[in-house]
């Protein structure tokens, strides 16, 4: 988990530890892991819950013209995640990872980022800027 995407960090004491994000707010309490959704007001375990690991991110001298470019994420679980890339806002694939073949800044410069979801929550990604 990383802890800089936390606007907020409280230890309690030795064993509960709140961390507070946009999206959630992250409760540690011996060994239970909690998390409380800001905007669906619904407590689950953190275990269930879609985090991001690692974000997408892009090495700037590797964009060149009719270069193949991809973009991944990694996410706390494994299994029962829907991945949908978004470029600009708009849905453009529904993979674990997103390959931009033959790039040209003409059709693809933009805005991508990556929502992750399962049946219990969602997840997005830091957006990564293509030029």
């Amino acid at each position: 988990m990383d802890i800089n995407s936390y606007t907020e960090i409280d230890v309690l004491d030795s064993e509960a530890y709140l961390f507070v994000n946009k999206n959630f707010v992250y409760y540690k309490l011996l060994n239970s892991k909690l998390l409380f959704d800001l905007k669906s007001h619904i407590l689950t375990k953190v275990d269930d819950y879609p985090i991001i690991l690692t974000q997408p991110k892009i090495d700037k001298e590797s964009i060149v013209e009719g270069s193949n470019i991809t973009l991944s994420v990694e996410c706390n679980l494994t299994t029962g995640l829907y991945y949908e890339w978004k470029k600009d806002g708009v849905t453009i694939e529904t993979s674990k990872s997103l390959t931009i073949l033959n790039y040209s800044k003409e059709k693809h410069a933009g805005n991508y980022s990556v929502l992750i979801r399962n049946e219990v929550g969602y997840a997005y990604s830091d957006v990564v800027q293509l030029i």
